[in-house]
Formats: structure tokens, C-alpha cells, sequence
């Protein structure tokens, strides 16, 4: 056996998210010298069961290789009823109690393991849970149900001993896949389960179009559909005034003539009520999962010829999701769909928003074009610091924020990896611990509404929120959606700017109108716009120009700004864009055109405004003469990193905008330290020194005192994190080598970041010094709008 071959199988299988245990079964084939051979892994997650088959094959070199596995996924609703005394949900349960039961029987010792009471006890539930169900098979009102709770929890079997229809039931609750692997475009084993409940998810629409004329039936209405159903309630009328439809809007009955007979009974402004047949309703959800099956099968099989989604991916870069989602549309050009969605979400300390960008084929399969945006803005509840029962609801929030709730902790792959290391059962321990204390919360008075605001910050939308109850009511308060059509998109930081202007005025979370003209928004839009003009560095004065503008209702118009940094010219120019959808404005960006004293060269670039991290005008005039400025920004996952930034003389982008270079927190560069090697005054005092500090974080070039021998002397210094230092100069802006300013080793070779003023420093300064010195204007071409600051 190959033990390298070997190695990297286990390493694949880990990547995919497969346990131990699959890869210790691949050995054994491959010791036993199998060709080709499968390994299956079963895994349990909420109501859907999964399986997955691995086929391995021999390749030309006689290495094996994982070619391509197939995920069964088997979801099968349980409809909540009560039956000769028996609950089915409670059943349900229990049935899944008793299989984990007989894996135990047949896994392990049972005479080492379990004392004879502890398995009397096990073997009279299993009984007792056998009996409710084959009860259930014999009395007419229970036939339905108890199918559904053998066809999920008996093997085959058993199952025909008392139906005959078990490759219906595979046909109706079954769904399979097949994904190939190679190295480049593998899903994981999770990825592939959420890849086949989108597939699961997308049938609906195509269902309820065929059974009820056009409109959308919520989730809620389509589990009360299998209930009525189960109860002989054959007959629905809908209201067809609605276009999506709640559970309000429909009505079940026994009979054709009781349904009629309320349809005429209930018309008004508001309700027009159509009757159907509601059996028709679950053969087209048969026909159509067949029809489906079919169609995905043949999609598989396409090739990738003609595919180019160059222009797609131009688009999403356009509107600042960059291409973090072109993995994922690589994988829906090997298998084709009409369509499907994908997800960006951010989230930090105050708030989470997620875009589901949804996509449609554009002509051939495999070419996609953008079909919209939904996007929600989530803001996250403050938890009070207060403790209750023991529980510290803030020490709580600090523990939950450190998970990444999105995923399972609890699935068995997860657990497996855990469980190998100290650090991972810690994590283990403090995840349990974690639900304990909310579940303890929860059944408290006082910690009830604390623990629900922990859940919908946390757990909403993912495997741990809550089922027994609905976290509905904090959506209202907290949660805030657009909709965004495709020739209405807009780029992501103004659905974000707009979300956030609407969750500070709106009272509820309804899907935004974008037709509302109110006085109230435009003045709450004037007033945000102000006070981000303000915090720019562009002060108040443009507040009345402003107002001006927005009151025209152009699409677009720009604001002037002039003023002087020192003896030099710097010009601004401001752009504010309408949104396509509402009345609001955006200050999307600004212009800068810097003069130095004594010179007619002029330089230009262009700053963008940014949910965080937006540079200031005085940064910006910092940058553009060489210096390098701090600041707090946001990676593409939505994280907050701080770095330093500089400007990157040598490099333009497409439209002519020079490029930045940072210098990330990893980096190393310790201001404060870089100071300390220096004699400088101010250092003696904490709160100048705090002074200090931040004016070189805003790329200052400050004015500080030298003590040397007793004597004080003037000298001016800035931020150098290239070469982890700071750069002097004398009272005359001479530039000073580290020598002169601290009379230690000479640094190899320094970054010259000085500005116009020095620009008759010595052209004998390092290759290093050279470097990063700024250009003269003249040479800068013009610039076209562009994205150069993220």
C-alpha cells in the first residue's frame, strides 16, 4: 500500500469534512488492494437525513483516487396530530431514540457496557415505542401517518411487510447528487448538503404556479397542507387578492359544497376566494419532483462548452462584492441551472447584513446574468449587563460571540476534530455550556426576553435557532430588507447606506417601498449627509448648498471645496448620486486636486466613502504627500483589521488612481516603540504623548521636541511602519538620517516620504528613500471614476 497515497486521501477526506472513520475505511480497501470500492457515511442533521456514497477508483498511476460521491438527502415532515392517545411529533421523537438504540445494540458490549437494569429499561421503551406505531398501522385515521414514520425511521424491509410503495416514497422524500472531485472545484461535504436543499427549495415555486395560478404559499401554509390533508380535509380556498399567501388567507374543508358555500360567503374589497381540490395539490408536488429529478440528471451531463460569465463577474466587481463568489458560480457552470441564489454576508460587533444575490440563465447553460438583490440589515439588540440566576448576560455575549454560529458544532465531523485536542474539547465544553445557560435563561421571568435577543443574535437563521418558539417580534424591531431588481442595482455600500438611513426612521421591518415620498426621510437623508460631509473633514460650511441641490432632485450633482493645508492649494470635489429606488442621496466619493506651494503641477485622486473606514480630506492631503495614515478597515468576510496605508507612486490602477499599500496589524509596526527610541519631550507626559500618537495615525508630519544634552531643539517626525521607524526632519524640513535623530545604528536604507517642500532634499538619498517619493503632479494622468479605496 502507497503511504503517501494514502496521507493524501486522509487529507482530502479532512478538507471535504468527512470523520476519521471514513478515511480508516478507505485504508482497509486499500490494503485489501479493492478496485474500484465505496465508502458510505451517514450523518443526521435537523429533520433531513443524509447519506453520502464515496466511489473510489485506481487512476493510470495506480494511485486512488476519490472520483465523485453522491449525497442522498431524505426529508420526511411529520404532520403534528393525535391519534388513539398517541402524538405523532412525540412519536417521531421517540422513533429516533429507539434507532439510536439498536446502533448501540449492534455497535457495542452490551453485557460490559449497560447493568441488566439499564437494558430492560431500553428494551421495554423500544417495545413500548414499536407498539404506538404498529397501532397506528392498524387503525384507519393513523394508515398515513404511521407510512411517513416507517418509510423514515424502518429499513425497506420492514417497511413492505405493510406498503408496497417504497420506491414512491424515495421518488417524493428522496433527493440525490452526484459531485465530482478534483482538486480545484471539490465541495465539502456541508457544502453539497446546502447545495441540494437549494435544489430542494427551488421545486416550490414550480409547485405552487401549477397548483395555485401564480401566487407564493409560505412555509407554514405548506405544512398545514399536509396536515389537512392527513385529517381528510380534501378542499382548500385560497384568497386570490394576496400574491403571497399566509396561513389567514387559506381555509380548509371536508367537502366540495362547505368550500364553495364559504368562498360566496366571504367577498369583499379585500377577499376573493377560489376553491380547488387540494388532492390535486400533492400530485403535481409528485409530478413535479419526478420531472425535476429527471431534468437535473440531464443537466449533469452538459458540458461546459460556450461558458463565459467574464462579464457577470465584471458586474459583481462593480458593485463592490469583488469575487468571492466566483467559486461557487464556477460550480452552477459544471451543473447548470435556470436559476439560484448565493449569499455575501458582514456582520460585526453592532450590526449583520446579508445579500442574497439572485442569478437566471443568460442564454446557453452555464452563462448566468444578475436577476437582483435582496438585502437585509440586521441590527444586533444590546444585551444589559445584569446578571440572573447566576448567569452573566454579558459575559454570555462575549462567549457566543466568539462561534460562528452558521454551521453545526454538533455534527460528527466537527465533534471528531474537536475531540482530538485540548483546545477543541474546551471549545466543545464552552459551546454546551453556552446552551445550558441560554436554555436556563429562557425559562426565567427576567431572563426570558434577554436570552431571545442572544438567539436572534446569534442563532437566527441557523441550526440552533429555536423552533418551539418564534423569534418574529424582534425582526420588527431590529431587522430591515430591500429588495433590489437588476436594472435598479446600485452598488452594495449604497444598499447598505439606504437599509441603514431606513432602520434609523422606519418603525418596522416591511420589505422598504421605494415609491414613499416623505418630507420626514428626506430631511433624516439631509441631516445623515450633513453630518457625514462633516466627519469627512469638509466641516459645515456646504450644509445650505447642499440642501439646495437635494431639493432639485437631480440624479447626481457635485459640491466645491477649497481650502489651504499649510501654503498648499487642495480642491475637492464632492459626488452625491439619487438612488434609482427612493428619494435619498449618497455621497458616494470624492475628488481631491492637490497644488504645492510654489508650483503649478497639479495632482489628483480619487477617495470613495465606505461603510467604515472612509479616509478623511486631511488623510487624503497626508497620502498624497507620501505619508502613511492608520486606520480601522473591513476585509471582504465583513472583519474589522487595522493597518497602516500609503500610497504606491510606482502603481496606478485602470482608471489612474494610485494604489495603496498596507501594512497590516500582523506586520509588526509598533509606533509607540518607534518613538521611544527617539528623545522626545513629549513622551514624558502621557496626555501629550496620547496627542501625539494620534496625530501621526492621521499621517501628520508633526512638530515635536528633541532633548539632547540638555538642550531642546525643534525637529518634525512621521510614521514610517515600511521600515518600522519614524522619519525626522530639522526645524528647516531637512530630512535627518537615524543617526542625527537618535544617535544609534543607521537603519538599512529609510522611506522617503517627503512631501513637495523637500524636493531639493539630496539626490544622493538610498535607492530605499527613493522609492516611495511622491511624483510630480504633471506626470499623474487624469482619472476616470474608480474604485481604488476599499
Amino acid at each position: 500500500m502507497d503511504e503517501k497515497n494514502l496521507e493524501y486521501l486522509k487529507g482530502q477526506l479532512q478538507a471535504l469534512g468527512f470523520p476519521l472513520r471514513v478515511a480508516e475505511e478507505v485504508e482497509y480497501y486499500m490494503k485489501a488492494n479493492k478496485e474500484p470500492f465505496h465508502v458510505y457515511y451517514s450523518n443526521q442533521i435537523n429533520e433531513d437525513a443524509l447519506m453520502y456514497d464515496l466511489h473510489f477508483i485506481k487512476s493510470s498511476n495506480n494511485a486512488y483516487q476519490l472520483k465523485e460521491y453522491e449525497l442522498t438527502c431524505k426529508h420526511v415532515n411529520i404532520p403534528n396530530l393525535n391519534i388513539q392517545g398517541i402524538n405523532t411529533k412525540e412519536l417521531d421523537t421517540k422513533l429516533k431514540e429507539v434507532s439510536g438504540w439498536y446502533d448501540k445494540f449492534y455497535g457495542e458490549d452490551i453485557e460490559n457496557t449497560m447493568s441488566r437494569q439499564e437494558y430492560r429499561q431500553a428494551t421495554d421503551f423500544i417495545n413500548a415505542t414499536n407498539s404506538d406505531l404498529y397501532t397506528l398501522v392498524r387503525v384507519e385515521e393513523g394508515k398515513d401517518v404511521a407510512k411517513l414514520l416507517m418509510y423514515k425511521h424502518l429499513p425497506e424491509s420492514e417497511y413492505e411487510k405493510y406498503f408496497q410503495d417504497y420506491k414512491e416514497m424515495q421518488k417524493l422524500h428522496e433527493h440525490k447528487h452526484v459531485f465530482p472531485v478534483d482538486d480545484d472545484k471539490a465541495l465539502t461535504a456541508m457544502e453539497a448538503y446546502e447545495f441540494i436543499k437549494t435544489e430542494i427549495d427551488h421545486l416550490k415555486p414550480n409547485i405552487q404556479i401549477d397548483a395555485l395560478a401564480g401566487h407564493i404559499i409560505s412555509d407554514e401554509v405548506l405544512h398545514q397542507i399536509d396536515l389537512e390533508l392527513f385529517q381528510g380535509n380534501q378542499w382548500i380556498a385560497y384568497n386570490t387578492v394576496p400574491y403571497f399567501l399566509e396561513k389567514h388567507d387559506v381555509y380548509f374543508f371536508n367537502g366540495k359544497d362547505e368550500a364553495y358555500d364559504f368562498a360566496e360567503g366571504n367577498i369583499s374589497e379585500f377577499d376573493n376566494y377560489k376553491v380547488i381540490e387540494i388532492k390535486a395539490l400533492a400530485n403535481s408536488l409528485k409530478q413535479t419532483l419526478q420531472e425535476e429529478s429527471i431534468i437535473n440528471n440531464n443537466k449533469i451531463n452538459q458540458s461546459l462548452v460556450s461558458i463565459d460569465n467574464s462579464a457577470l463577474y465584471t458586474r459583481l466587481e462593480e458593485l463592490g462584492f469583488g469575487n468571492r463568489l466566483n467559486t461557487a458560480i464556477s460550480f452552477y457552470e459544471m451543473y447548470p441551472q435556470a436559476q439560484f441564489q448565493l449569499p455575501i454576508k458582514e456582520r460585526n460587533e453592532k450590526e449583520a447584513i446579508e445579500y442574497w444575490l439572485h442569478f437566471e440563465q443568460n442564454g446557453r447553460p452555464g452563462n448566468y446574468k444578475l436577476a437582483g438583490c435582496e438585502a437585509t440589515l440586521r441590527i444586533l439588540p444590546d444585551v444589559p449587563n445584569i446578571s440572573i440566576q447566576g448567569i452573566d448576560a454579558t459575559k454570555l455575549d462575549n462567549a457566543m460571540r466568539q462561534f460562528d454560529w452558521s454551521i453545526d458544532h454538533h455534527t460528527e465531523a466537527l465533534v471528531e476534530v474537536r475531540m482530538q485536542s485540548k483546545k477543541g474539547k474546551e471549545e466543545l465544553k464552552l459551546i454546551d455550556n453556552i446552551i445550558r445557560n441560554i436554555t436556563k435563561l429562557h425559562t426565567t421571568p427576567d431572563g426570558k426576553e434577554i436570552a431571545e435577543k442572544l438567539m436572534f443574535k446569534y442563532w437566527l437563521d441557523g441550526p440552533y435557532e429555536p423552533n418551539q418558539f418564534s423569534l418574529d417580534y424582534l425582526k420588527q424591531q431590529y431587522q430591515f430588507t430591500c429588495a433590489i431588481p437588476a436594472n435598479k442595482m446600485v452598488d452594495k455600500t449604497a444598499v447598505y447606506d439606504m437599509l441603514k438611513t431606513t432602520a434609523e426612521v422606519s418603525p418596522s421591518n416591511e420589505t422598504i417601498s421605494f415609491t414613499s415620498k416623505t418630507n420626514f426621510m428626506n430631511q433624516k437623508n439631509f441631516e445623515y449627509l450633513c453630518d457625514q460631509v462633516k466627519f469627512t473633514g469638509f466641516g459645515e460650511g456646504l450644509e445650505n448648498e447642499l440642501k439646495e441641490k437635494m431639493q432639485k432632485q437631480t440624479p447626481e450633482f457635485q459640491l466645491a471645496h477649497n481650502t489651504k493645508f499649510g501654503n498648499d492649494d487642495v480642491k475637492a470635489s464632492l459626488h452625491f448620486k439619487k438612488s434609482d429606488q427612493t428619494d435619498m442621496y449618497f455621497f458616494n466619493r470624492y475628488q481631491v486636486s492637490l497644488t504645492p506651494e510654489q508650483s503649478k503641477d497639479r495632482m489628483e485622486q480619487t477617495f470613495y466613502i465606505n461603510k467604515e473606514g472612509s479616509i478623511t480630506l486631511k488623510e487624503a492631503y497626508n497620502l498624497m504627500n507620501g505619508r502613511t495614515v492608520n486606520k480601522d478597515l473591513t476585509n471582504k468576510e465583513g472583519q474589522v483589521y487595522n493597518a497602516w496605508m500609503q500610497m504606491d507612486f510606482k502603481q496606478t490602477d485602470n482608471n489612474g488612481n494610485y494604489k495603496l499599500k498596507q501594512y497590516h496589524q500582523n506586520y509588526g509596526y509598533d509606533l509607540v516603540n518607534a518613538l521611544e527610541k527617539h528623545p522626545i519631550k513629549e513622551l514624558t507626559n502621557e496626555q501629550d504623548k496620547t496627542r501625539l500618537v494620534e496625530a501621526l495615525q492621521k499621517g501628520n508630519r508633526q512638530s515635536v521636541t528633541f532633548v539632547q544634552n540638555g538642550t531642546e531643539q525643534k525637529h518634525f517626525i512621521e510614521a514610517n511602519p515600511q521600515f518600522k521607524t519614524i522619519n525626522v526632519y530639522d526645524s528647516n524640513m531637512q530630512r535627518l538620517h537615524s543617526k542625527q535623530g537618535q544617535n544609534e545604528k543607521q537603519g538599512q536604507g529609510e522611506n522617503n516620504t517627503a512631501k513637495q517642500a523637500s524636493k531639493n532634499e539630496s539626490q544622493k538619498q538610498s535607492a530605499a528613500d527613493d522609492s516611495d517619493e511622491m511624483p510630480k503632479a504633471s506626470n499623474k494622468r487624469r482619472k476616470k471614476q474608480s474604485n481604488s479605496i476599499s
